[in-house]
């Protein structure tokens, strides 16, 4: 009986070593045997000898973050760029001009002699002049202009004009017309030798109306060419003396007068 209770000891004490030296030469990566549980997924289990890793629970996710919307104002639209300045925009303007014409100016003397005589008087000769103004809306314009007729072997006139003016721009060229109302004066100043006896004074009215071109040759400097008429409504008290001429009658007087002058403008 004792002997039989050995041999079991000694069987299971066999049976375990075998068991001990199994586990240790047995590979890392090999399954584990029948009967045996499987690691679980996700857990490393040690080598022999080393202490188990610890085991951390999983972080928890993170809370959502609020969603921020930014709305931007559309970006102004940039603005167009100013078209260079044209030449026609410069609104001041100021010449000289000068030309030729023609009077045709008829006289109604009244004196005791012979009333209501008609007297017609014609006359070449050479006009100068002055003439400024602005410029506004583009193709609208005001002017005044002074212009002087001096004609050969008879009398000479002034007509002072305030004048308004339709200009078309065509790029460098410049179209315009005028009309204009103001004082014309009719008289003699190459003077004589007796005053009294030679003057010649008539003073009134004068109406206008003219065409011309200017050609800008730079920004601030054109040449043109104009060309004009102007009725003379003029009075005279004159010298009421039978050896006088007619012009030096008392009386009235109407007429005409034409000129055709070139010029030269500033622009600014």
């Amino acid at each position: 009986m004792r002997l039989r209770f050995v041999s079991l000891l000694l069987a299971l004490a066999v049976t375990m070593v075998g068991f001990v030296a199994r586990a240790q030469t047995a590979p890392a990566g090999s399954p584990p045997d029948a009967g045996t549980m499987a690691p679980d997924a996700g857990t490393t289990t040690p080598p022999a000898g080393q202490p188990a890793a610890p085991t951390y629970a999983p972080a928890p996710a993170p809370a959502p973050q609020p969603q921020v919307i930014i709305l931007r104002e559309p970006a102004a639209a940039p603005a167009a760029p100013q078209p260079p300045q044209e030449e026609g925009d410069r609104h001041f303007f100021l010449g000289r001009e000068g030309g030729a014409g023609w009077v045709n100016l008829r006289q109604l003397s009244d004196n005791n002699l012979i009333p209501n005589n008609v007297v017609q008087t014609q006359s070449s000769g050479l006009f100068v002049g002055l003439r400024g103004g602005a410029k506004f809306l583009k193709i609208l314009g005001g002017a005044l202009e002074a212009k002087l007729g001096r004609f050969l072997g008879s009398f000479d006139t002034v007509v002072l004009l305030l004048q308004g003016q339709v200009q078309i721009p065509l790029g460098p060229v410049e179209i315009y017309a005028h009309l204009g109302v103001g004082y014309a004066y009719a008289g003699n100043f190459s003077g004589c030798a007796d005053p009294a006896a030679c003057r010649i004074e008539l003073t009134g009215f004068s109406l206008n109306a003219g065409a011309g071109l200017d050609i800008r040759l730079s920004r601030l400097f054109s040449l043109g060419a104009a060309g004009a008429a102007e009725t003379l409504n003029v009075g005279r008290s004159g010298i009421d003396s039978p050896t006088t001429v007619e012009l030096q009658r008392p009386g009235d007087a109407v007429g005409l007068q034409l000129s055709l002058v070139g010029r030269a403008m500033l622009h600014f």
